[in-house]
């Protein structure tokens, strides 16, 4: 009786883990409208923005679909990805997998250096 009423608790244990990752991976890409200005980034709000800012949960996948409406090549720097300067008009994607809580920085990039303002991705 006692070695079942084991076995009974090792196998609700391991059903229980399952569960609990579940909520911190919402299993769900999102996606986000991101357009490169002269001199700043918009980046589009939804259901997790809080006072224009950009938040996200841990474990969610987020495709930022950028757009460049300057006047000049701008590529985009989020966290450690990097998308290729794209001419005016041009556009891409870069999907991140938001693994770890913080803040991460993201930036317009010209001829290989930061320009414009930077902004803050919080992830929580």
């Amino acid at each position: 009786m006692l070695i079942r009423t084991l076995a009974l608790a090792a196998v609700a244990a391991a059903l229980a883990v399952p569960a609990a990752s579940a909520t911190t991976k919402p299993g769900v890409v999102y996606r986000i409208p991101v357009t490169l200005l002269d001199g700043k980034i918009v980046i589009g709000h939804d259901k997790f923005s809080h006072t224009g800012v950009s938040r996200y949960p841990r474990g969610s996948a987020i495709r930022f679909e950028v757009t460049n409406k300057g006047r000049r090549p701008y590529g985009l720097k989020i966290w450690t990805r990097t998308i290729a300067p794209l001419s005016p008009g041009a556009r891409s994607s870069l999907l991140i997998n938001w693994n770890y809580r913080g803040s991460f920085s993201y930036h317009a990039i010209f001829r290989g250096r930061p320009v414009g303002k930077y902004g803050l991705i919080q992830i929580f």
